[in-house]
């Protein structure tokens, strides 16, 4: 086996690892913090219409991404140092195009659904937790929250699948999925398909193209902050 097939089986295997812990972390640390907070409507007998609280919801979101967040820095540090060392003014640009790509993917799309009465209930959800807490909100959901996920669904899933055509299906249609499995799925699908043909143009720079997503969720962050303090 040469050199290079030995790399690409080692970045398999890591993004193999990055897929198993995003899962095992997102699903474990919202379920313990699920039930952490249902142990007082249970002891008080409360179980027919228990509803997670606000503050469960929130933690239940922000602490996985940030056990995630700090984990991934780690596992692809010197990635991440390559990444940055690589940018040039053309990754730059495609930056600034990127973040406008998927800024007009959200408003077109965003449209059609409104025009159709077809709720988000991720974007619902998001807006709850921004009322009660938006410094949580703008570090988890703005900063943090998109590299995680660009960890997971470019870096991991295009180390798993080499295929191109294979990478940006499979990747595009779970991110569409995880966030929700109504029809607003859709814009999320249409983003990931964005972002996956983004990160194969900026030759898989982890960091770029992390750098659009963040822009992109920042955007949309103080779109809300605006819409939901006039």
């Amino acid at each position: 086996m040469d050199d290079i097939s030995v790399l690409r089986k080692k970045e398999r295997n890591k993004g193999i690892w990055a897929v198993a812990l995003w899962v095992l972390v997102t699903l474990l640390g919202g379920v313990i913090i699920g039930i952490i907070a249902a142990i007082p409507e249970i002891a008080a007998g409360n179980t027919s219409d228990f509803v997670l609280s606000t503050t469960s919801m929130a933690f239940a979101i922000f602490l996985p991404n940030s056990i995630l967040f700090l984990v991934f820095i780690f596992m692809y540090r010197k990635t991440i140092a390559d990444c940055f060392r690589s940018l040039d003014k053309k990754l730059c640009k495609l930056i600034a195009i990127g973040a406008s790509i998927t800024l007009a993917v959200n408003i077109v799309i965003g449209m059609v659904l409104t025009f159709f009465n077809v709720s988000n209930e991720n974007q619902e959800l998001l807006n709850t937790i921004f009322k009660e807490y938006p410094l949580i909100s703008f570090i988890g959901f703005a900063l943090m929250a998109p590299f995680v996920e660009e960890v997971v669904f470019r870096k991991g899933f295009s180390d798993i699948f080499r295929n191109n055509t294979v990478f940006v299906i499979v990747s595009s249609l779970l991110f569409g999925l995880i966030h929700g499995f109504s029809l607003a799925a859709l814009l999320y699908v249409a983003l990931g398909v964005c972002l996956s043909v983004l990160f194969i143009k900026m030759n898989k720079n982890i960091v770029a193209i992390a750098m659009v997503h963040i822009l992109n969720n920042l955007i949309a962050t103080l779109l809300m902050m605006l819409t939901l303090t006039s």
